[in-house]
């Protein structure tokens, strides 16, 4: 007996150092050499713990079997608390001196077991799928669903989910805002954290495990406490040697800001196409608009027209603000931020400390596809509607 399975998620396509977009079709399509299949099971389940799905499927008339389970793992990935709400960057002991911490929240492990019956409801195939990892992003057209980390790790270039492009971009760090870097720790139970080539602080005693393999490191806490060394930024940048997981490196260089009117500046992070999150700030160029709407209106009882003040009586209003911002992107990783803030699904608007509120994009002005060198943006914020007083 052989189950032969072919596509992205082919056991030849695939190993424990890949991650997949789980916000694509995830599509598996396996056949068997033996005769006399009618039906398969196929059930998908989160690493070491219960099948999240069982699902009948018959083959084509080639005999191939095709399941999309993208669904399930979407559902996965964006569980109701995690999504709806506002993502808090750190737990709320999390200090420079206690800055690495475990984030499965960033990608999940699957496993799948598939049964192929005949006629008469006997097993005559079975298989089962090892690990897998899928991570909340999304691959376009055209490109490979599937993320090889062993490159991009052992690579000169980023390997961070906080930039765009894991093999060539570093990391933007603003002084006194915060900020994390994300990164896949590929099973390592220690790690060491350098800057520059200076080893900040070794931990060890991690997991194993594969579904604790994400990993969040803070470069700057709530309270714009900094990792030293980061503003100096070398040419060697921040690294993070893992220990115990294919002993491998992941680097970045850090694109340290020093914002020159911090007060008078809006700062967002925003999930981005890797399954990150990325951090932008929008300098000296935002304005705050407010629109009101009165709810109705009551004609007012009175015994005296001489002392009365007015007919009608309002019940209350609805005041609306928005948030605009603008940016000119005079360098391509300020234009790559951008263009990835447009597409995100989920923006954040830092309101101090540990404190982010989501918002809502009512409108994005970006001229991406021009070739000028000077591109401009303009965000439009849905800020919500205040709580007022009313009848």
């Amino acid at each position: 007996m052989a189950i032969t399975t072919t596509g992205d998620l082919s056991f030849a396509n695939v190993n424990v150092d890949q991650l997949i977009s789980a916000f694509n079709p995830c599509i598996l399509e396996f056949s068997t050499d033996v005769s006399g299949a009618v039906r398969a099971t196929v059930e998908v389940y989160p690493l070491a713990e219960s099948p999240l799905s069982s699902q009948n499927i018959t083959p084509s008339s080639t005999g191939a079997f095709y399941f999309d389970f993208s669904g399930i793992l979407r559902n996965l990935l964006s569980e109701s608390d995690n999504y709806l709400e506002p993502q808090y960057l750190f737990p709320d002991n999390t200090t420079i001196a206690n800055s690495l911490f475990s984030d499965n929240s960033i990608a999940s492990g699957v496993e799948w077991a598939v049964n192929i019956y005949d006629v008469n409801n006997n097993v005559i195939d079975t298989f089962g799928s090892g690990g897998y990892y899928f991570l909340k992003a999304s691959s376009q057209v055209g490109n490979s669903p599937v993320m090889n980390l062993e490159s991009a790790a052992v690579g000169s270039g980023a390997s961070f989910f906080n930039s765009l492009n894991l093999t060539t971009e570093g990391v933007i760090a603003y002084q006194g805002f915060p900020i994390d870097i994300q990164f896949d720790s590929l099973n390592s139970n220690s790690m060491d954290v350098y800057v520059d080539n200076n080893l900040k602080f070794s931990k060890s005693g991690y997991s194993s495990v594969e579904i604790d393999r994400m990993f969040r490191q803070c470069l700057i806490d709530a309270n714009g406490v900094e990792l030293s060394g980061i503003s100096s930024n070398g040419n060697n940048g921040l690294s993070i040697e893992l220990v115990g997981g294919g002993n491998r490196t992941v680097k970045s260089s850090i694109d340290y800001r020093v914002p020159s009117n911090p007060d008078c500046s809006k700062y967002f992070r925003f999930t981005n196409i890797n399954g990150g999150q990325s951090f932008f700030l929008f300098e000296n160029a935002y304005q705050t608009e407010v629109s009101r709407k009165n709810l109705d209106s009551i004609n007012r009882r009175f015994n005296s027209l001489e002392t009365a003040s007015s007919r009608i009586i309002s019940t209350g209003n609805t005041t609306r603000y928005s948030l605009i911002c603008h940016h000119q992107a005079t360098n391509k990783i300020d234009n790559d931020y951008l263009q990835a803030m447009v597409l995100s699904p989920i923006i954040e608007l830092w309101l101090g400390g540990d404190k982010w509120q989501r918002v809502n994009v009512i409108n994005s002005d970006a001229d991406i596809d021009s070739q000028t060198s000077n591109k401009n943006y303009s965000f439009s914020f849905d800020l919500g509607i205040k709580y007022n007083q009313s009848i």
